[in-house]
């Protein structure tokens, strides 16, 4: 079976990395584990001719959208170009992990920063600036001092898939993509995953919703395909720390001067 290329490559997995239902990783528990209503603005990977294979740096941004939508009722539109460029992703493609650790170390800078408009016409142009300007990275590391961003590998059953949907949307591997007759998209016997998406909703038929990055971008996968590969996110605004200020009273005049009398 012949593999066409659409971005995603498998990570090299490390003893050190976190596997959902065995981590410390924080959750947040949502009431249900279907995330339509929350679903981010359509982007897709492939226009104006090129085909960016930046299908993690657009699966992890549908994500993240969509987990902000939905916990903080915020509507984000980040840019796919700056984080491909911030995580090195280049055709054929990049893994998820490396990117959500970009991320993770980086910040993310906005869609209308660095759009992927009609002058992007050759993937040269896509991958550019790189490095990103100063100003962008000041934005980026503006959004990394407001959040913290965590993952952790989900196993690839049913049932753990299920109770990871409740925490956050999915990051799923994919073959791109072969359609049965009734519409559903599965894997060809001996192909490998090829493509990231996110993976939003499973049917009680055990089918699998998605939000894809390329045309069609609402999909569905058949109840028998089971991803090689996914992760869980966790997104929360970081506190803040207020800075102590000493007030000027008679008292603190007092604790300054003679600390062991007061």
């Amino acid at each position: 079976m012949e593999n066409k290329q659409f971005g995603f490559i498998m990570p090299v997995q490390k003893e050190t990395d976190r596997v959902f239902g065995a981590s410390v990783t924080p959750m947040d528990i949502f009431p249900t584990s279907n995330w339509l209503q929350w679903l981010p603005k359509v982007q897709l990977q492939a226009k104006n001719g090129i085909d960016s294979q930046n299908c993690t740096g657009y699966g992890t941004s549908n994500i993240v959208a969509t987990y902000l939508r939905r916990k903080y009722t915020e509507l984000n539109d980040f840019s796919e170009r700056g984080i491909g460029i911030l995580a090195g992703t280049r055709p054929p493609g990049n893994d998820p992990i490396t990117v959500i650790q970009a991320w993770r170390d980086h910040g993310v800078i906005k869609e209308a920063t660095l759009p992927f408009d009609d002058t992007v016409t050759f993937i040269e142009k896509y991958y550019s600036p790189s490095p990103l300007t100063a100003s962008m990275l000041v934005e980026a590391q503006q959004w990394h001092a407001d959040y913290d961003i965590q993952y952790d590998i989900v196993p690839t059953d049913r049932k753990s898939l299920k109770e990871a949907l409740s925490h956050s949307p999915l990051g799923i591997s994919v073959y791109a993509w072969a359609m049965d007759e009734k519409g559903l998209y599965y894997r060809p016997n001996n192909a490998r995953d090829t493509h990231w998406v996110m993976c939003y909703n499973i049917n009680d038929d055990g089918t699998l919703n998605l939000f894809d990055s390329y045309d069609k971008t609402r999909k569905v996968l058949r109840a028998d395909f089971v991803p090689q590969f996914a992760l869980r996110y966790y997104v929360t605004k970081k506190q803040k720390t207020l800075p102590i200020v000493k007030r000027k009273t008679f008292f603190g005049f007092l604790h300054n001067w003679f600390p062991q009398c007061v």
